[in-house]
């Protein structure tokens, strides 16, 4: 398995292992099935429903990575809202507080100016407060 934007396999072997802790006695393979079924399919981003042929302008804040996760992670900012790109996919953040947004599954709070920012902190349920910073 891997994350992709049609299977998030982090979320399917979540649940397969509390499915696993609740039921031990159950088939693997059964669990397993289930538990990709269980998994909420991703939303569509806002920028998803755009006339085609008229691109959102975003503009880019950067890309970050950090020393305790794979991958790189970018921002941008299109309007006033703040996106974080993943996996080549943007998802529009909710502002909770000055510095914090928050997405699925995760908040992030920046440091720095918004529009210039030094680098986040994201908190998801199963790994938080990881430090990104600007690459």
């Amino acid at each position: 398995m891997s994350n992709n934007a049609e299977i998030a396999a982090d979320r399917v072997a979540a649940t397969l292992l509390r499915a696993l802790r609740e039921h031990p006695e159950r088939d693997l393979n059964d669990l397993l099935s289930r538990a990709a079924t269980m998994v909420p399919q991703p939303r569509p981003t806002s920028h998803a429903n755009r006339p085609k042929g008229k691109p959102a302008p975003h503009l880019e804040l950067g890309a970050f990575t950090c020393d305790q996760a794979l991958g790189t992670l970018r921002l941008t900012l299109s309007g006033d809202a703040l996106y974080l790109w993943r996996r080549g996919t943007a998802e529009q953040l909710t502002k909770i507080k000055m510095e914090t947004c928050a997405g699925s599954g995760y908040t992030l709070t920046l440091s720095g100016d918004r529009s210039q920012p030094d680098g986040f902190v994201l908190s998801l349920d199963r790994a938080p407060e990881l430090p990104y910073v600007r690459r």
